[in-house]
């Protein structure tokens, strides 16, 4: 029971971070300038999302999962 439970929380923390808010970033190879923008001599660096907003949903998952432990060990 308790691998399934794991599992599950482990499935909730690779779903939120995938379900975050993503940011394309893009830089100018001459100057080392990062844009929020494609545009011309711009290359795509890929696609980011906020630490913040990462750990905020990591606490939260923690936080269900003490939860559910908790009722488990009553």
């Amino acid at each position: 029971m308790k691998k399934v439970v794991l599992s599950a929380l482990a499935a909730t923390i690779v779903t939120s971070a995938i379900h975050a808010e993503s940011m394309t970033l893009f830089s100018d190879p001459k100057t080392g300038q990062v844009f929020t923008t494609a545009g011309e001599g711009r290359v795509e660096m890929g696609d980011f999302v906020s630490a913040k907003e990462v750990d905020i949903q990591l606490r939260d998952s923690e936080s269900k999962y003490s939860e559910y432990a908790d009722k488990q060990s009553k």
